[in-house]
């Protein structure tokens, strides 16, 4: 990432399963990560934060991560 400001979002099916990825980011000194997830994911909590870290060192991250059922799917997550 060549600019600290900026958005992107990324989806994928896993298993019945649509998981979207949203991350905005603002210019700011240090690193500062928000994260949210599901309830379930917050076990891979660290996992993400350290994945982030290896990529990114300075600014003012938010990290969403949000699921659902796939179209065309029954409620399975």
């Amino acid at each position: 990432m060549k600019s600290m400001t900026g958005y992107g979002e990324a989806s994928s099916q896993i298993r019945g399963t649509r998981v979207i990825v949203q991350v905005r980011s603002l210019n700011h000194r240090l690193l500062d990560l928000q994260l949210r997830a599901p309830r379930e994911y917050l076990s891979f909590e660290e996992e993400i934060r350290k994945v982030i870290r290896q990529k990114i060192s300075r600014g003012r991250l938010d990290v969403f991560i949000n699921r659902s059922p796939a179209k065309g799917q029954g409620r399975r997550l």
